[in-house]
């Protein structure tokens, strides 16, 4: 969709400001609108282009007529904005940094930047045509004895501000081998410079170089790029996480289906579906969240999706655990309800001794410290919780930053502590530690809690909580 937005809002503009028709700006103006809902950290370019070519066609209409057609568009991203973030302005992207702080893997720095650049161009040269070279043709045109006409120079801008834009991104989805879509809303304007070039170069045998040109990119694609193309088809965003059909052969209609990633799990997601009436999808948290919410729905039948390679199938799976003693892994509230002053991350590099070898970690990057919100369940059933007395043991993890940490299990959001844990990350060797277990009245009227992490110095790691009848 960005793709066709841009490329119609490029030559529309072109063709507006060539022919002065109204129409040709209004349709630039509608397709900018669309960009702008689907993706638009990539609406600045052209927008600013459509704008510069509405202004210089020498007619205020004409120079209106984009803007009013983008209206539509425009208000989808703020109504949109405004469902998912509470504000009309702020973008769930913009709302999960604040929230979880800056990815650990897009680095920062000047040279972080420049790499990442680096990266982003060399995997958008392979998306072209399968094969680097040929991503190289529009500099014919650009540098060639032929003086290039603006055009040319527009559609160059808007390649070369696209690719500045994702620098401050991490490389997501993108392989060893370089294969990325991610900057696929420019390719149209990628490959119509490049049959530009090839009219430069060949003006007479154009035939001839347009089949020898399909022939490299097709030779590319079978050897060049194969490894990369196979990686992208076997990731998330090439073959689907979810595939009806699997539950059909399985013969599951009804009851809860556990998800080993979010990318399954959102597009199974029927949230008007329960468990009762149809296939329930469920994240798969990997500790009692799974028994709770399985508790919460009255034990309905429950199986569990399992993707590896290419074959999906849906297998029978009931959550493990039984008793009165339940254990709540940090990692699974992530991202968190609520942060402030750093980042919180899962991590991974842990001793043996934190379960299931990851752990929620907190990263001040401020003096002031950080501060990061989770939810702690009370283990309940289909009917409300009895009022009744818990003993709760926070587990941690030491890695011997000195940093200092607090931990407060509260009610609710900026209320009075029901417990509280100090600790300082002294230790010279990564291990585990128990907190002190502490009695709390849980149930009954109190049917949510939040366990506030706060960190000074250093990061903080918090493994667990388990919770224990008294």
């Amino acid at each position: 969709a960005a793709a066709v937005a841009v490329a119609v809002a490029f030559a529309a503009a072109l063709r507006g400001r060539r022919t002065g028709d109204l129409r040709f700006f209004a349709a630039a103006g509608g397709a900018l609108g669309v960009l702008a809902a689907v993706q638009p950290w990539s609406l600045l370019a052209v927008g600013t282009i459509v704008a510069i070519l509405a202004w210089r066609s020498g007619n205020r209409t004409r120079a209106l007529a984009w803007l009013l057609a983008a209206v539509p568009g425009l208000v989808l991203l703020a109504v949109a904005n405004r469902a998912a973030t509470g504000h009309l302005a702020a973008s769930p992207v913009a709302a999960y940094t604040a929230l979880v702080g800056p990815s650990p893997a897009a680095g920062s720095g000047v040279v972080s930047a420049v790499a990442r650049s680096l990266h982003r161009v060399r995997a958008h040269m392979l998306d072209v045509a399968n094969f680097e070279p040929l991503a190289l043709l529009p500099l014919v045109v650009l540098f060639g004895p032929r003086r290039a006409k603006p055009a040319v120079w527009w559609a160059a801008t808007v390649i070369v501000s696209q690719l500045v834009a994702y620098a401050p991104f991490a490389n997501d989805y993108v392989s060893p081998a370089g294969g990325c879509s991610v900057l696929a809303e420019v390719l149209p304007l990628d490959h119509a410079l490049m049959a530009l070039a090839l009219a430069r170069l060949f003006p007479r045998d154009i035939g001839r170089a347009a089949i020898a040109m399909f022939g490299l990119s097709l030779g590319g694609f079978a050897i060049h790029a194969s490894y990369s193309h196979r990686w992208l088809a076997l990731s998330e965003i090439g073959r689907p996480r979810f595939e009806p059909d699997a539950p059909r052969e399985a013969n599951v209609t009804s009851g809860l289906l556990y998800f080993d990633d979010d990318a399954g799990y959102e597009l199974a997601l029927d949230p008007g579906l329960p468990a009762s009436r149809g296939i329930q999808a469920a994240r798969m948290r990997g500790d009692d969240h799974d028994r709770l919410l399985y508790e919460l729905l009255g034990r309905p039948p429950s199986h569990r999706y399992v993707a590896s390679g290419g074959r999906s199938i849906v297998v029978p799976w009931s959550p493990p655990g039984s008793g009165d003693a339940w254990t709540f892994e940090a990692e699974s509230e992530w991202p968190p309800s609520a942060g402030s002053g750093g980042a919180s991350s899962i991590a991974t590099a842990m001793p043996p001794c934190a379960s299931g070898g990851r752990a929620l970690a907190l990263t001040p990057s401020a003096r002031s410290g950080a501060t990061v919100t989770i939810e702690l369940p009370i283990p309940r059933s289909a009917t409300p919780p009895p009022r009744r007395t818990w003993l709760v043991t926070p587990r941690v993890v030491q890695n011997g930053t000195t940093a200092t940490a607090t931990l407060s299990l509260v009610d609710a959001l900026g209320g009075a502590p029901l417990a509280r844990w100090s600790w300082s990350d002294a230790t010279h060797a990564p291990s585990c530690l128990d907190l002190p277990a502490q009695s709390v009245d849980l149930g009954g009227d109190r049917l949510r809690t939040w366990l506030v992490l706060e960190a000074k110095g250093g990061t903080v790691t918090l493994d667990r909580t388990a919770l224990h009848p008294r």
